[in-house]
């Protein structure tokens, strides 16, 4: 079975599987490993560097921007990135909004092996046992089959991706959704 098809049995297989138990919404605030967002972006520096100690990837400065090639972060806010054998930003980073409130991060799937200690494990059993350690009520599948999400209407995605890449934002609010 070639890798796109496999990928495609696991992702349809997963999204009969992946229904947690935290009701419709999920946790209000979700903290992943001691993140969370809306913590300060020092606080989640600390964090982090406690995280990856041992994975070979280094955590970098608080600076200004950022991290458009994750499609998270905000202009005129803050970021860090996670270093790995001279790489810039090889395993994700965190981002912050302009007053330093973080509003999302994300891992690679080296460094979700790392930090979860599940090398061995199947990305779709990943998504189940995040799913109910974490509360999470049912991540749906994406229309290509590309990952798993899971829109809370307390205002955050999570999406875990092929490998599982970890990644978690801010997205509006059920109440500061507008649809008319």
């Amino acid at each position: 079975m070639n890798a796109g098809v496999k990928w495609a049995a696991v992702c349809v297989a997963g999204a009969m599987l992946v229904a947690g138990c935290g009701g419709k919404s999920g946790p209000s605030v979700l903290d992943v490993k001691g993140l969370s967002l809306g913590m300060g972006l020092s606080e989640a520096n600390a964090v982090c560097k406690t995280l990856l100690e041992g994975s070979g990837c280094s955590v970098g400065d608080i600076q200004d921007g950022e991290l458009a090639i994750y499609d998270i972060g905000e202009s005129g806010g803050k970021c860090f990135g996670f270093s790995a054998m001279g790489m810039n930003l090889a395993g994700g980073g965190v981002t912050a909004d302009a007053n330093g409130k973080v509003n999302g991060f994300i891992f690679s799937g080296g460094l979700v092996n790392h930090i979860f200690k599940v090398t061995e494990m199947e990305d779709g059993d990943f998504v189940q046992k995040f799913a109910d350690s974490y509360k999470i009520p049912e991540f749906k599948v994406s229309d290509a089959n590309e990952f798993w999400y899971f829109d809370s209407p307390h205002g955050y995605r999570i999406k875990i991706k092929q490998g599982k890449g970890l990644t978690v934002k801010k997205i509006a609010s059920a109440n500061e959704q507008k649809f008319n």
